[in-house]
């Protein structure tokens, strides 16, 4: 960071001088979870907490994160938000769909099959050691559908639903 310093000199003159300040800062370091059982077809959640990206208490701030098929190597980039006013805690998910051939970067659908490997990686801008530390997760696509919560079939109560499998692992 270069500061420059005006004043004034010994004789009332204004004088300029200059120079160079290195400022570091020291932030907390962010947690990144992918939230699992992770099926192929279903949204991929996940988590970032990290108390330097709350930088308004009184309102809710964004980050984006990376997720990558490690097998394929297809990338999605996903913005989440802060769940609530002052809570460092960010939250989103990615829609994910089964398929045995690499999906298009960047177009919000990672294609996924069963033993694929998924990496979330975040970039901490202030993190505990230096700026720019990468945080990662990962987890393991799993065989079979994911299974419907009691939530979900309160909420469809009286509404016929159809269930067909998405790839020949079940």
């Amino acid at each position: 960071v270069a500061t420059e310093y005006f004043g004034v000199n010994d004789y009332g003159n204004s004088s300029e001088l200059a120079e160079d300040v290195k400022v570091s800062l020291i932030g907390t370091d962010g947690v990144v979870a992918i939230t699992e059982p992770v099926h192929a077809g279903s949204n991929i959640a996940v988590t970032v907490t990290d108390i330097d990206l709350n930088t308004d208490a009184a309102s809710m701030q964004t980050v984006d994160v990376e997720l990558k098929n490690d097998i394929t190597n297809e990338r999605e980039v996903l913005t989440l938000t802060e769940t609530s006013v002052d809570s460092a805690t960010f939250g989103g998910s990615l829609n994910s769909a089964y398929s045995v051939i690499v999906g298009a970067d960047y177009n919000s659908v990672l294609n996924v099959k069963a033993g694929d490997t998924i990496t979330l990686k975040y970039t901490d801008e202030i993190g505990s050691v230096s700026a720019g530390e990468t945080i990662t997760d990962t987890a393991t696509v799993e065989d079979g559908l994911p299974v419907a919560s009691t939530d979900l079939v309160g909420v469809m109560s009286g509404a016929s639903v159809d269930i067909l499998p998405l790839n020949n692992d079940i």
